[in-house]
């Protein structure tokens, strides 16, 4: 799975992760997106256009990091980036048998982890993976 760097988390500025699923025109980029090659696909601080989010899915990108905070914290495609990491963790052992690059099962590896992420954040504990 693709997503955006997480670099900016050590800059201190407020940020969201959000499903491409819900990234918008005009939404700006926290930190760049790169691919897993660690090309840069968009930069950081750029604002999102439509062709941008089409890119995004188009790249296999599954969520990035938005500027600000706010509202979008609020919102069903935002969740902590720590617990998204830990829902990635978590669930690769679930996936590891899988062509986690075939369109389907990537998308369902994402709708697992996003689930998994709110079902973390709603908690309030740390996810503790075997």
């Amino acid at each position: 799975m693709r997503r955006a760097s997480s670099e900016s988390l050590s800059k201190g500025s407020p940020m969201t992760v959000v499903s491409v699923d819900h990234a918008e025109p005009g939404m700006v980029l926290a930190a760049a997106v790169t691919d897993r090659q660690g090309r840069l696909l968009i930069p950081e601080g750029k604002e999102l256009t439509d062709r941008h989010v089409n890119a995004l899915r188009m790249w296999g990108v599954t969520h990035v990091d938005i500027e600000g905070g706010g509202d979008l914290n609020d919102g069903y495609g935002a969740v902590e980036p720590e617990l998204l990491h830990d829902a990635e963790t978590y669930l690769h052992g679930h996936f590891s048998r899988t062509d986690i690059e075939h369109p389907f099962v990537a998308l369902l590896f994402e709708y697992c982890v996003t689930r998994r992420a709110h079902q973390l954040q709603k908690q309030g504990e740390p996810d503790h993976a075997a």
